[in-house]
């Protein structure tokens, strides 16, 4: 004789377990993003997310130094010396950044600057000399005003 609660109970394979936890964890994922980017416009402390070997980063705008051209993709160099390498075009992140926050400058064909980093100004050279130490070139036709 079969009672009830054997017929309601059926068992649960575990690849159907892990795609529905996938699934949830994917649209928990895209909603957190859209309610961060959604949040960026008004937020002064805006950031951003990067992805790099399969992990999202959430990076504070504030805190990246600049970011460098390399073909098709660009590397970000944050303030704590770490680099994100990213597989979108500097032309993206120009658009993506310039909208969210205005102290970012592109003063060369491969370098978008964060103003707030800015150490010093080598006239000479021509070059710019940012947090952690790095040396960023000055387009020949860039004027910089400090």
């Amino acid at each position: 004789m079969i009672s009830g609660v054997e017929t309601i109970v059926t068992p649960i394979w575990n690849n159907e377990i892990s795609q529905t936890e996938s699934e949830y964890w994917k649209a928990k994922y895209l909603e957190l993003k859209s309610q961060l980017e959604n949040n960026i416009i008004t937020n002064p402390n805006a950031a951003i997310f990067l992805k790099e070997k399969g992990l999202s980063n959430y990076i504070l705008l504030s805190k990246i130094v600049m970011l460098q051209a390399e073909s098709n993709y660009t590397t970000f160099h944050l303030s704590n010396g770490q680099s994100i390498l990213t597989s979108k075009t500097l032309k993206y992140w120009i658009i993506r950044l310039g909208a969210l926050d205005p102290v970012f400058e592109r003063i060369h064909r491969s370098f978008l600057i964060n103003r707030n980093h800015i150490l010093s100004y080598n006239s000479i050279e021509k070059c710019l000399m940012m947090t952690g130490n790095r040396t960023v070139k000055v387009a020949r036709r860039q004027k910089i005003q400090l």
